[in-house]
């Protein structure tokens, strides 16, 4: 019986998440954003994701 291994393609996508950010020690600062590296030669891309995550909140905390 072969079992199948999982295939990756330049269309796959990569999402890592750096969760060592600490939160404000006084609770008033604003809390800090996530940021997203889009890697894409095509400006169009980079624009609609721009536009996708604007005023995105994820965990309480802005996607810039």
């Amino acid at each position: 019986m072969q079992r199948d291994e999982p295939t990756f393609s330049a269309e796959d996508e990569l999402i890592a998440i750096d969760e060592d950010i600490a939160p404000s020690p006084t609770g008033t600062e604003a809390p800090e954003p996530w940021k997203v590296l889009i890697v894409d030669d095509d400006e169009d891309v980079h624009r609609a994701t721009e536009l996708a995550l604007r005023g995105m909140l994820v965990e309480d905390r802005p996607v810039q």
